[in-house]
Parts: C-alpha cells; sequence; structure tokens
C-alpha cells in the first residue's frame, strides 16, 4: 500500500485556550516591570510594581492600632473574669473593638499585596499596555498573558478541499506573522 501527501495550504488562526487580561487592583505608579512583550513567566511570578509607600505605612499604622486593640482587650478580658470593674458591656466592645483592629489589618494587607501584580497562570506575555512611571487605578489593564502550552488552531477548510482531510492526521505548521 502506498501513502501519499497532500499538500493543502490555509489561513489559519492561532489561538491560546487560556489567556487572561491582567488588570490592576490599586491605584498607584508603576514603579518597576518585570516582564516585557515576548517573556515566558511563571505562575505567582511579579510582572508589575506599583508604589507602595502609602500602602506599606498605612499597613504598618493597622497593626500598630491592632496591637493596641489585643492590650487593651487582653486587659478588659483579665478585669473582667476576676470582677474587677469591667462591665461585660465594656468587655464586648474591647473585644469588637480588636475584631475591627484586626479586619482593618487584613484589608490593608490586600491592599499592600495589590502594589504586586502576578501572573495568574504560567504563560508568555502578550502584550504590555503600561510604562514605568504610569498612574494606574483599579482596573487598568497592565499585560495580556497567554498560555503557549494549551493552543489552538482554527482554519476554514474550503469544500473542495474537505475530503483532502482527515480527523487526527499529523500536518506540518508554518507560523507566519
Amino acid at each position: 500500500s502506498e501513502v501519499f501527501a497532500a499538500k493543502v495550504i490555509l489561513v489559519s488562526e492561532v489561538m491560546s485556550k487560556q489567556k487572561d487580561l491582567v488588570s490592576s487592583e490599586t491605584i498607584g505608579t508603576v514603579q518597576q516591570i518585570s516582564a516585557d512583550r515576548g517573556k515566558a513567566v511563571e505562575k505567582g511570578d511579579t510582572i508589575i510594581v506599583i508604589d507602595s509607600r502609602r500602602f506599606m505605612a498605612a499597613f504598618e499604622a493597622t497593626q500598630a492600632a491592632e496591637e493596641n486593640a489585643r492590650l487593651d482587650f487582653d486587659m478588659a478580658k483579665r478585669l473582667y473574669e476576676n470582677g474587677q470593674g469591667v462591665s461585660e458591656n465594656d468587655f464586648r466592645k474591647a473585644a469588637n473593638g480588636l475584631k475591627m483592629a484586626e479586619s482593618s489589618t487584613a484589608n490593608s494587607l490586600i491592599d499592600l499585596e495589590n502594589c504586586f501584580i502576578t501572573a495568574p497562570f504560567s504563560g508568555v506575555i502578550a502584550e504590555r499596555y503600561v510604562e514605568k512611571g504610569e498612574l494606574v487605578s483599579p482596573g487598568t489593564p497592565v499585560i495580556q498573558l497567554i498560555d503557549i502550552e494549551n493552543m489552538k488552531i482554527r482554519c476554514g477548510v474550503p469544500e473542495n478541499q474537505i475530503s483532502q482531510i482527515k480527523k487526527s492526521a499529523v500536518v506540518d505548521l508554518d507560523i507566519i506573522e
């Protein structure tokens, strides 16, 4: 039995099965860009750094406020349990103050972490939309990331050539930009 090869030239579109437009979740000035168009990145790699000084100061302030609230709570708890002049109402206020301080610290940590934009999956930077020194705000696209390990090709086959295409056939591709 003889094997024949047919050559069919088709215009196709190569697409990533997974792509993501990565956006800023905070406001600030782009301080550092660690990846440019065409660079491969791993999941979790820091790609863009936004000036974090304001958010770091806020985080440190909330940590101090949380420590103060914890000291107040511990003192109120000890006095309340020993019946030494702290009412149940004052004890609950101290407990709520601690919860509020812990929540503030958690929120300020999220704000600080949002200054470091990371790759949500491993892939290649397809586009970069910001420059160093540029002001970004929540929702500003900073990069487009594509997964080049899972690509698909979409092409149209003319009706008169469909008979030459077999499912699961091995093909040679030439990709021309």
